[in-house]
């Protein structure tokens, strides 16, 4: 094998790796983010999305707001923990997200939270 051939077959191998990380990028979350998201979750259904003046933290699947102004979050393991206003109403809520199973928990107390998550609720700015 001539040394251009061994050159185009490396330069077609390399196309190839680079062509399948950017399908594997593009085809990685079956929820993509948009421009008004910060951060998203899993395989992309739960999101932190920017609106005029503050963040909601909604599901982009079944198109439910489950923060819909978030004060703080953070994100530790499969987790999520939230809190902000439920509604317009301005009542307060606390959001324990599970993204992998797609399951929360909503809480008006931190002291309602079971144990476990009462750490991190607690870190969280109201």
């Amino acid at each position: 094998m001539s040394r251009g051939m061994l050159y185009l077959l490396l330069l077609l191998v390399a196309l190839l790796v680079v062509l399948a990380l950017y399908w594997t990028v593009i085809h990685l979350h079956d929820h993509p983010a948009g421009r008004d998201t910060v951060d998203y979750f899993g395989n992309g259904r739960f999101q932190i999305l920017q609106g005029i003046g503050h963040q909601s933290l909604h599901d982009v699947e079944t198109q439910n707001t489950l923060v819909y102004i978030v004060h703080d979050w953070r994100k530790a393991g499969d987790r999520v923990y939230a809190v902000g206003k439920e509604d317009t109403k301005g009542r307060v809520i606390y959001v324990v997200l599970n993204y992998r199973t797609g399951s929360h928990d909503v809480f008006h107390e931190i002291a309602q939270a079971p144990m476990e998550y009462r750490g991190d609720l607690s870190k969280l700015k109201r």
